[in-house]
């Protein structure tokens, strides 16, 4: 057993599984130097195709005289320095670190980010996945809740954290060269909710974000205003942990059916952000962007996104509406921001949804566009003294985008994503119907027979992969407001669904 055990009760795991508002967990005793560690948490269930968020905090505070405490804070006295975030974490490097600000970004081997910050004011640190502005600056370290869809998943999220906040504590006892009895406690949820004060604190947190950026630079510092606000505004937006719906960690592409010319293309592209000095050992330059392009719902988004969990980098989603804006220059910022803030923190995936909307041929576009496509020009060039960051794009409408961005070293990789044939339909169905038995957690399909199956595959011909989930969804839905309790879904039924399915 380590140091420091925590476990959830099991009435809390199903708390936060059907969703659960933010508040306390509970708070537990310490051996000195340290005091106790409070927990707090929060979750949102999956709705459709969104995953669900889990949101997690550890406020570990000092022990010791109130005089001791302030004196640490102030950088004086015997506890100076003790809380300050971890410069190692867990055995064997179990944990890759990234220095933020006040803080750092743990990251397990699953790419799963949590931020470990000390609250100076009051002398603590505080392990969490989401942000919590009544324990942290305003301005500090954050990283979004952890994504899940399943049971398992979140399971997963909550051992990465619980996992985090232990081998904090070991390290803030191997600081002050400590070594307490082994503890173990179980936490839930407790009576005490906390969303009414939260939501007032970030409010605040949002007022005091854009005053800061509104402020003229400090002198001697050269900050503009606004830096450092928009990085984090797009960034936290778009970190959280991909969902891998297979066991199969050998091939992460396993997620998407069909498709294997395109998988094969984008096998190549992994090898450049997970190993690039592969290409290096050979003389070769990495590909630097890839364009996706084909019919809507084809799965390019998803693609993406299982070429992050690969590589195991960060996913940062662009859509449009992160970058856009009415003010002069702003729109520049913010992609330049997507970027630096990239650049910093390597290996990572930025991934520009519908590019088209982005950056459209200059010729008949507004000055404004000219100046966003220059601005992306110019960042993909940048990338040739980056290794491990990849540029991937999609659109449905590739002859409408800038031709500047499809030049060799910029979008050189140009994959079309066409609908599913055949076989990629038989496989995207079964890949949905997996994952809704383990949503539910029980077989909720019965064994297809050979000729209804045929069927189906026939009856879905020129679907997209969208399509296809849809029907799946229909069959359920049908149980559902049926009043079915048990029972299993058939091939019939789906077949049945899928008329009604464009």
């Amino acid at each position: 057993m380590p140091l420091l055990h925590l476990a959830p009760a099991p009435e809390l795991r199903e708390r936060l599984r059907i969703g659960m508002g933010t508040g306390s967990l509970g708070q537990y005793g310490l051996a000195s130097p340290l005091g106790l560690v409070a927990l707090f948490g929060r979750s949102d269930p999956p709705r459709g195709s969104r995953a669900g968020t889990l949101g997690l905090m550890a406020m570990i505070s000092p022990g010791g005289s109130p005089a001791a405490i302030a004196l640490a804070a102030l950088g004086r006295g015997a506890m100076s320095g003790l809380m300050e975030p971890p410069t190692t974490l867990g055995p064997n490097g179990a944990w890759s670190l990234t220095k933020h600000g006040d803080g750092i970004v743990a990251r397990d081997h699953h790419a799963r980010a949590i931020a470990i910050t000390q609250a100076t004011v009051m002398n603590h640190v505080v392990v969490a996945c989401g942000t919590w502005p009544l324990a942290v600056p305003v301005t500090g370290t954050h990283v979004p809740p952890m994504a899940w869809r399943f049971a398992e998943e979140l399971d997963a999220a909550i051992t990465a954290f619980t996992d985090a906040v232990s081998s904090t504590v070991v390290a803030l006892y191997s600081r002050a060269r400590v070594t307490p009895a082994r503890r173990a406690y179980t936490f839930g949820a407790g009576a005490i909710g906390i969303d009414g004060p939260a939501s007032a604190a970030r409010a605040i947190g949002r007022a005091a974000r854009a005053l800061a950026g509104a402020l003229s630079p400090f002198p001697g510092t050269g900050r503009m205003p606004g830096d450092g606000g928009i990085a984090r505004a797009v960034d936290t937006a778009r970190l959280a942990p991909v969902r891998q719906s297979t066991e199969d960690a050998s091939d992460p592409f396993a997620a998407v059916g069909g498709l294997p010319q395109v998988k094969r293309e984008l096998r190549g592209v992994l090898v450049a952000v997970r190993d690039p000095d592969a290409y290096r050992r050979w003389g070769v330059r990495p590909p630097r962007g890839v364009l996706l392009h084909g019919p809507p719902g084809t799965g390019k988004t998803l693609l993406a996104r299982c070429l992050a969990v690969g590589a195991g980098a960060r996913f940062v989603h662009v859509r449009s509406t992160d970058v856009t804006s009415k003010w002069y220059g702003e729109a520049e910022r913010r992609l330049q921001a997507v970027f630096d803030e990239a650049r910093a923190n390597p290996p990572t995936v930025i991934f520009f949804d519908e590019l088209d909307a982005v950056a459209p041929a200059r010729e008949d576009s507004h000055e404004a566009t000219h100046r966003i496509v220059s601005t992306l020009l110019v960042n993909l060039d940048g990338l040739e003294d980056v290794n491990d960051v990849v540029v991937v794009a999609a659109t449905n409408r590739p002859d409408t985008i800038d031709s500047a961005l499809t030049r060799p070293g910029r979008f050189d990789r140009l994959i079309e994503v066409p609908l599913p044939d055949r076989e990629g339909r038989d496989q995207i169905l079964r890949i949905h119907l997996e994952d809704a038995s383990r949503a539910a957690g029980r077989e909720i399909f019965a064994p297809p027979g050979r000729k209804a199956w045929e069927a189906l595959i026939g009856a879905t011909d020129g679907m997209n992969g969208a399509s296809l989930s849809e029907v799946v969804r229909r069959a359920l839905e049908a149980r559902v407001l049926a009043g079915d309790r048990d029972g299993q879904v058939t091939a019939e039924d789906l077949l049945r669904e899928s008329a009604g399915v464009a």
